[in-house]
């Protein structure tokens, strides 16, 4: 692509959902996902890369298994992905129930 800058970058928030596994959560968002598979393909054709971000605020600690199955979906799109996790503060501890709230950017 011509132009004066090197890098482009996009961000699009999905839903956020509080019930349920992460997995569970990223596994709803797949077919919305799959419709742009032919775009996420030329971007890493092309040498960029697509990114699905995660974001786990944990109230707990707590694991997460993501299953082959859903990672192969990802991983047919050409998407990496991305988690991170944000354990609760100590204010947040005083006033947070034990669990977790997965978010999806």
């Amino acid at each position: 692509m011509a132009g004066s800058h090197t890098e482009t970058y996009c961000c699009f928030k999905l839903k956020d959902w509080t019930l349920g596994s992460a997995a569970e959560g990223l596994e709803s968002h797949l077919p919305d996902l799959a419709k742009h598979t032919e775009l996420f393909q030329k971007i890493k054709e092309d040498g960029g890369h697509s990114e699905l971000f995660v974001g786990l605020k944990l109230k707990e600690n707590a694991g997460e298994l993501f299953p082959s199955s859903l990672l192969e979906s990802v991983g047919k799109l050409k998407i990496d992905l991305a988690v991170d996790f944000y354990p609760r503060t100590e204010n947040a501890m005083r006033t947070s129930s034990p669990g977790m709230s997965p978010v999806a950017h």
